[in-house]
């Protein structure tokens, strides 16, 4: 769906959907539907969708992606965001992110990871390392970007 937004792209786990540790455990698990979502992030992305078009993109394998969708859909994440299901993509390495944050021709990206956000310097205008969507929303308000 192309609106003549500018694009802002949001990693899934750890950002959007909580689990613990350092492999989000609770979402490997089988419960992994009941995973929560992360404090304040269906809110947070549904002001920034009102700017700019959202689009997911996370890193996983297959399984992992099957059980995202199936998580997004569950959690009425559309619906409350008003991310088109159409924009949720998925890279099997971490490295192709910020290819793919280019070609999408992203204003923005929000990811937990450090690497991440290092490999978009330069390639995107405004990386943004995620610690929570409190500091995240000031963040971005300070940068001008809401």
């Amino acid at each position: 769906m192309n609106t003549g937004k500018e694009t802002f792209g949001i990693d899934f786990g750890k950002v959007i959907c909580g689990g613990e540790g350092e492999e989000d455990t609770s979402f490997f698990a089988d419960n992994y539907l009941m995973t929560p979502e992360i404090e304040g992030a269906f809110e947070a992305i549904r002001i920034l969708s009102e700017k700019y078009d959202v689009w997911l993109i996370s890193k996983c394998g297959p399984k992992i992606q099957e059980r995202t969708l199936e998580w997004l859909l569950s959690h009425d994440f559309y619906a409350k965001t008003q991310v088109d299901p159409a924009q949720v993509l998925f890279v099997r390495k971490r490295h192709q992110k910020a290819p793919l944050a280019q070609e999408l021709s992203l204003v923005g990206f929000i990811d937990d990871r450090t690497d991440i956000i290092e490999s978009m310097q330069g390639k995107i205008p405004h990386p943004v390392l995620f610690l929570n969507w409190k500091q995240t929303m000031e963040d971005l308000s300070t940068a001008k970007l809401l």
